[in-house]
């Protein structure tokens, strides 16, 4: 049998890649998008061990930290994804399910996940209105698919985007974007100091994380309409904005 954490499942032919491959009982975690204004993926070692989905009803993510064993949660790094709207198309690495991508608008994608593009198939799914993912006590989850009341899974090629390869570091979380058209940029601090932890940038039709935002947990500050950022580096510490 298999449990879920909602009352109202969607469909396993219609959202998952092969139910076939699920175990005997297992455990079903779901976001429902439609409610969901943003996502927080808590990763260690490459892998994914817990997800938040915020809505208006439960805004931060220290309540799903929580559920992590107490080593674990001094590990992960908090990568948050912000949403606003509908989510236009979700990839999934049908043979890495802890590689996917959010399009979330023209020009707005969100990779979460190892870099590993070539020699994969995708799975995609436009307009998602469920994630579906396995739930696996103390170790890693994985993405099974998604549904959409319009769509149907396809199994695809790796989708086009404009990331560059990967940097020559050990498990790397970088991030990128531009303040181009930007209207407000919020700085998450570490407690007790004044160096940056993550930002988040507002624009006209959306928003990009970058770093870890600890939404609802760190000191933030805010600046509207910015034109530049400068950064020194702190040996042994995270950069400093200025």
């Amino acid at each position: 049998f298999r449990i879920w954490d909602t009352p109202c499942p969607p469909l396993l032919e219609h959202s998952l890649i092969d139910p076939a491959i699920l175990p005997q009982p297992c455990l079903l975690g779901t976001i429902q998008t439609r409610i969901c204004i943003g996502m927080t993926f808590f990763i260690a070692c490459n892998s994914i061990y817990a997800i938040h989905s915020h809505t208006n009803t439960q805004p931060f993510a220290r309540s799903t930290l929580m559920t992590l064993a107490p080593r674990r949660r001094d590990e992960v790094a908090w990568v948050y994804v912000p949403i606003q709207g509908d989510i236009a198309e979700f990839w999934l690495n049908a043979d890495r399910r802890q590689c996917f991508l959010f399009r979330l608008g023209p020009v707005r994608d969100a990779f979460i996940g190892p870099y590993i593009m070539q020699l994969s198939n995708f799975v995609l799914v436009k307009r998602p209105l469920t994630l579906t993912y396995r739930k696996n006590g103390p170790m890693p989850i994985s993405f099974l698919g998604a549904y959409s009341e319009e769509h149907r899974l396809q199994i695809t090629t790796p989708p086009p985007t404009k990331y560059s390869p990967p940097p020559s570091l050990r498990n790397p979380y970088f991030s990128s974007a531009s303040l181009k058209h930007a209207s407000r940029v919020r700085i998450f601090y570490l407690p007790g100091t004044k160096l940056c932890r993550g930002l988040i940038i507002q624009y006209e039709d959306g928003q990009r994380a970058l770093g870890q935002c600890r939404v609802g947990i760190d000191l933030v500050a805010e600046y509207t309409r910015p034109h530049a950022g400068t950064t020194r580096r702190v040996p042994g510490r995270p950069f400093h904005l200025l």
